[in-house]
């Protein structure tokens, strides 16, 4: 009875909304992807070699407000449309782009867009707003008289009137488009996934309009992307900020977003799937924007109704070959830089050198999909040639060419004629390839190889416009691998050579950990905690299946991070991220407290420093909770187990220098706690006044 209810109710909205009195209005897209474009279906093999499709299209709308006659201005909203429409497009989407839209003109698109593309029950949507918004304040009365403030929040048109505190409410609500409006047409559609995007001022307040809450979801499968979870529908929203914030005009939240779905930032794929859940979305933006703009907190979720909470929209990210549908076979050869990571690492391979990693990639499709028997037995040959760009500088170099095929690429399907190998001047590669007339997709890639300049620059590409640009280290530190910590807490670590366990030990563990004994879940959860304590880069690997994992899975993690007797260290930022991520989404308390548990024992780096006459410095704003008055010890003085306060906000960091990722900061007058037995990178070698120490919040 409650599925009809929700039936009826739904039908009920789309009547409302399709047949709403508006006035007539000729209005076609400003922009739009070519009618004749061929759209890429999402296709990939699972576990079995079962041919998977995901979706059956892909559609997005995209309205910029840029030129708002009497509020500021937004001249980088036409820009970064263009940007995202291109992303979008290579992710198979059909793009309509709207700019400069009155309130009736919104609504009339919105109209258009979901009565064309919006009952497909395989498809995808996605809609993006860029522009001004605003939030009302709204005091209503309660039954017993108590008066309970609201808030609701507007999308503003490029007509709206200059807006004053004696005008505000009239002219918004005459003028502006309400964020609720899009919540009944997300109740309303019948596609597969959708993923609303709201990059406005005090566009949080999406989150007061999204219905019911309602419990929490069972527990994931390990092989998610292909499992009957992801493919239940879902209405995804994301807002730039939350209800009581502005966003700055040029947009730190898109440019991440595109970057992420691009695959330039890879710590945005949590469980390294190669693919991109709505989820490991959100928690990325959540982490992530936040470090670019402190004043800026997007604000993520999903709409409270039990037929349209469960599912995961997906995006497959670029550095894996596309497998492409196609009735006909068709060229589709694309030469792509793909960074793998924005950050200096060392390459042991080629004599220690730091060099900055990019992969060149191209790819090639073969034959046609479904012909089954039918298929032309010729084979067809092709060569995948890589060179790279010129824009490089000279000394780019190739490395690790590698040949890869997904779709049909049994024995009998093909035939490597030429062996992926490297040009004599390592700046070219090629291989020759002969397929038949099943669809399969080759892909030959490599990696690049460009040499940093010095210790504090490196040559890095920026995926938006393919330039190179000589970029000071510090600025790529929120995705860059943190250094493994040079000290532990545990002498058995010390022992250790390798920073994971034996996988065949981790393996049985976790299998145990997900169980149905209760007695054997609960000992491989201690077992687990003491092997975080002695493996350095365990937990990080741990962390990264939660947003793919099953219950039991996350509340081991959980907990055997918790119970970890030395804490535990993250490897990179979004670490952090994902937990947090996890806690704000789930609603078992149990798992909710574990979580909390060990972002509670989490390890991080702070800087301390003090003046030789011992004043801390500008960089090291911590002093001894032992001491009130200058002078204060020096940080060769500390020791484990020392109490530091806060003097003004301090930065907490993954690892002991400047250029690791930020864990967020401690505010004045907030405690940490000293881990470490020595000092790590000290600043100066004669009085050793200064330098990095691993830390845990609060006086422990």
């Amino acid at each position: 009875m409650r599925f009809e209810t929700a039936y009826l109710v739904r039908l009920f909205a789309i009547i409302c909304l399709l047949f709403a009195p508006t006035a007539a209005i000729a209005l076609e897209p400003h922009e739009q992807t070519p009618a004749g474009a061929v759209q890429v279906e999402l296709v990939d093999a699972d576990s079995k070699g079962r041919d998977f499709q995901f979706y059956h299209g892909s559609y997005a709308l995209l309205l910029g407000q840029s030129e708002y006659r009497f509020l500021r201005k937004l001249p980088e909203v036409r820009r970064e449309m263009a940007q995202l429409r291109t992303t979008l497009e290579q992710h198979g989407f059909s793009v309509q782009v709207y700019y400069d839209l009155t309130a009736s003109e919104i609504r009339h698109a919105l109209r258009s867009f979901f009565s064309e593309y919006g009952f497909n029950p395989q498809s995808r949507l996605l809609v993006y707003f860029a522009g001004h918004g605003i939030t009302r304040r709204v005091h209503t009365r309660t039954y017993n008289e108590q008066m309970v403030l609201s808030r609701t929040g507007y999308l503003l048109p490029v007509d709206v009137p200059k807006l004053t505190d004696e005008n505000l409410d009239e002219e918004v609500i005459r003028h502006g488009v309400r964020l609720s409006e899009f919540v009944e047409w997300a109740q309303a559609i019948e596609v597969k996934h959708s993923l609303f995007v709201f990059d406005s001022c005090f566009s949080g307040s999406i989150f007061n309009s999204r219905g019911e809450e309602i419990a929490d979801s069972k527990p994931l499968p390990k092989d998610y992307i292909f499992s009957d979870h992801v493919n239940l529908p879902v209405r995804e929203f994301f807002a730039a900020g939350t209800e009581e914030q502005e966003v700055p005009a040029q947009s730190k939240f898109l440019q991440l977003f595109s970057q992420a779905l691009l695959g330039a930032r890879p710590a945005a794929d949590s469980n390294r799937d190669g693919y991109l859940t709505g989820r490991e979305l959100g928690a990325f933006l959540v982490g992530m924007v936040p470090q670019e703009n402190p004043r800026q907190t997007p604000t993520i979720g999903r709409l409270y109704d039990n037929l349209l909470d469960r599912g995961e929209i997906l995006f497959k990210l670029p550095a894996e070959a596309i497998n492409v549908a196609s009735s006909v076979a068709r060229s589709s050869s694309q030469l792509a830089l793909r960074p793998l990571f924005v950050g200096a690492v060392e390459d042991g391979g080629r004599g220690g050198a730091l060099a900055q990693q990019y992969e060149l990639e191209i790819y090639e499709n073969f034959g046609s999909q479904g012909c089954a028997d039918t298929c032309p037995k010729e084979f067809t040959e092709k060569k995948l040639v890589l060179s790279i760009p010129k824009s490089l500088p000279s000394n780019a170099e190739l490395a690790d060419v590698r040949l890869s095929c997904s779709g049909s690429c049994g024995a009998s399907d093909y035939l490597v004629t030429v062996p992926p190998k490297l040009s004599a001047t390592r700046r070219g590669a090629e291989a020759v390839v002969q397929a038949g007339g099943k669809a399969s997709t080759w892909r030959l890639s490599a990696r690049v190889l460009v040499p940093v300049v010095s210790d504090e620059t490196a040559t890095v590409i920026d995926i938006s416009d393919s330039s190179v640009k000589s970029v000071a280290v510090e600025a790529l530190q929120t995705v860059a691998l943190a250094t493994p910590p040079s000290i532990t807490n545990s002498p058995k670590a010390e022992k250790e050579s390798s920073t994971l366990p034996d996988p065949d030990l981790l393996a049985a563990l976790l299998f145990e950990a997900e169980g149905g004994n209760t007695t054997l879940r609960r000992q491989a959860r201690l077992k687990l905690a003491k092997l975080v304590s002695t493996y350095g880069d365990l937990a990080t690997e741990l962390i990264r299946g939660i947003p793919s994992g099953s219950y039991r899975y996350k509340l081991a993690v959980a907990e055997a991070l918790a119970r970890s007797e030395t804490g535990w260290t993250a490897m990179d930022s979004i670490s952090r991220n994902i937990l947090q991520s996890e806690h704000d989404l789930v609603k078992d308390k149990t798992l909710r407290l574990a979580i909390v548990d060990a972002l509670a024992n989490l390890n991080a780096f702070a800087y301390y420093e003090m003046s030789e006459i011992g004043n801390p410095t500008p960089a090291g704003q911590l002093r001894p909770a032992s001491t009130k008055e200058a002078p204060f010890a020096a940080a060769s003085e500390l020791k484990k187990g020392d109490k530091l306060y806060a003097i003004s906000a301090v930065n907490l960091r993954v690892g002991p220098t400047a250029a690791s990722g930020t864990l967020g900061t401690v505010g004045s007058g907030e405690c940490l706690t000293v881990l470490s037995e020595t000092l790590l990178n000290p600043q100066n070698e004669k009085t050793t006044l200064g330098g990095w120490l691993m830390v845990r919040r609060g006086c422990i």
